[in-house]
């Protein structure tokens, strides 16, 4: 069961607004209304409570957390596992403008329970245009240290190739290596 939390803001929502009464609103309007959201609700207590279950069963994971304020739905149209695999909270398929997308990457036993993977959102520019976006995360264990990097990129869309998606695989590891951050 893929997890979303929240209400999407849409040009229903922001038709009820008294502001935004009898205009027309834009992608950038949605956007800017959905970022004012963002804790409204109690979505993001939501996600946090939702997160604490989902890691109740003992497993090693890393938990990743997305909020949608592109004024667009995000749909999913891509994934990579280097090292681990998604568990029992998939990949979001569909994140609304306004909601938070959570998902678990359980870590590998066999690396020490490392989890290493990206996940690609194809949603819209403030233009109308499609954009993909890639959410990448690193969390590896060596010998008492433990690497963690999240990341959150806009890639440019290309219809002609299938998306930004396409080839872009093979050089997130190079992106991974350059953005670390160590804890001891």
């Amino acid at each position: 069961m893929a997890y979303v939390f929240g209400n999407a803001v849409t040009d229903a929502t922001l038709r009820a607004m008294p502001e935004f009464q009898g205009k027309k609103t834009t992608l950038q309007d949605k956007a800017r209304v959905a970022l004012t959201l963002k804790h409204s609700d109690g979505k993001d207590v939501a996600v946090r409570e939702q997160v604490q279950n989902l890691t109740a069963g003992g497993e090693r994971t890393t938990i990743c957390l997305i909020y949608n304020a592109t004024g667009d739905t995000l749909t999913l149209v891509n994934y990579q596992d280097w090292i681990g695999h998604v568990g029992s909270s998939p990949y979001p398929p569909l994140i609304g403008n306004g909601q938070w997308g959570v998902f678990l990457h359980v870590g590998d036993e066999s690396a020490a329970y490392s989890s290493a993977g990206a996940v690609f959102y194809r949603g819209k520019n403030k233009d109308g245009q499609d954009r993909d976006w890639m959410q990448a995360w690193s969390n590896t264990r060596k010998a008492n240290k433990v690497r963690v990097g999240n990341f959150m990129f806009y890639l440019t869309y290309y219809p002609s190739m299938g998306g930004a998606t396409h080839g872009w695989l093979n050089d997130i590891r190079g992106v991974q290596k350059s953005v670390k951050t160590e804890i001891n």
